[in-house]
């Protein structure tokens, strides 16, 4: 789910990082705005929802369930200079658990200048 004009790159076959703009928003309330839309609308299930810190920047993670199969999905959003950078890990309903290889992959990620 990339909005239009948002830049995204595939990571492997289920990680991707989307950068959007944050439309002025700080973080929280861009997070809180997206998970409100995607739980009415019945796209997400959430399950989960945390601040941590990525990369020495504050960041909030979410995991969720969707689509008819129960497909696990985590999020980590992270604002830097008016973007968000959103990593996201899609997994099957039955293989839920693959969360630490995503652990890495977002832990390692740092915004330069």
């Amino acid at each position: 789910m990339v909005p239009s004009g948002d830049q995204s790159l595939a990571v492997g076959a289920r990680v991707e990082l989307t950068i959007a703009d944050s439309g002025g928003l700080a973080l929280s309330q861009y997070v809180s705005q997206l998970v409100e839309k995607t739980v009415r609308t019945g796209v997400w299930r959430l399950e989960f929802w945390q601040g941590i810190s990525v990369g020495g920047n504050s960041a909030e993670r979410v995991e969720y369930r969707f689509g008819g199969t129960n497909r696990c999905g985590q999020a980590v959003f992270v604002e830097r200079k008016g973007k968000v950078y959103t990593w996201r890990l899609i997994t099957g309903g039955s293989t839920c658990g693959e969360e630490s290889a995503f652990g890495g992959i977002v832990a390692s990620f740092r915004l330069v200048e």
